[in-house]
């Protein structure tokens, strides 16, 4: 029981050191929060509206009681679920380093070849296409604070990146 190195005790002669370092003074952050911004929800509620025309057909078209008791509670759950995920998820986010779009994709600054806007159902969008790729970004321009998304491209893009052109030409003439 007394043995050295047995089961349950520690073994060996070491001196154990703990060092902790602590700074003292301001700690400067070199990147800033990122910024969000979600879609505007008057579209979203139109479409979760108009998303429900066949549901609405079909308890037009069969007029059946059991057909409306299924459909209609169908209908409104996935109009409040199509809104609540659009909310939750569409968002585009600004940072220092470049656009992400949903959380996921992320877009840097210098990946930025050029920018076109277009417009689909009368809902402004900007395509964002990256260097040695064919396909585009679509970045929605519907957001909620759409100046606010402006204002925030122009300061953190750098100069000369097409999104800073496109939401401000005087400063691309400039560079």
């Amino acid at each position: 029981m007394g043995e050295r190195g047995g089961r349950g005790q520690r073994g060996g002669r070491g001196l154990g050191v703990c060092v902790f370092v602590v700074r003292v003074g301001p700690v400067t952050l070199k990147t800033e929060p990122p910024l969000r911004f979600r879609l505007a929800t008057r579209p979203l509620l139109v479409g979760a509206a108009l998303s429900q025309v066949p549901n609405m057909a079909a308890v037009a078209l069969f007029r059946t009681m059991s057909t409306a008791r299924f459909l209609l509670p169908l209908a409104f759950f996935q109009a409040a679920f199509m809104f609540a995920m659009a909310i939750l998820i569409c968002q585009v986010k600004v940072t220092n380093d470049g656009l992400t779009l949903n959380g996921v994709n992320v877009l840097p600054w210098d990946h930025v070849e050029g920018v076109t806007p277009s417009s689909v159902l009368g809902l402004r969008y900007l395509k964002a296409y990256r260097k040695g790729h064919r396909w585009a970004w679509w970045f929605p321009l519907w957001l909620a604070d759409e100046d606010g998304f402006r204002q925030a491209v122009i300061e953190r893009a750098p100069a000369g990146n097409p999104f800073r052109t496109f939401f401000d030409p005087e400063a691309g003439s400039k560079a």
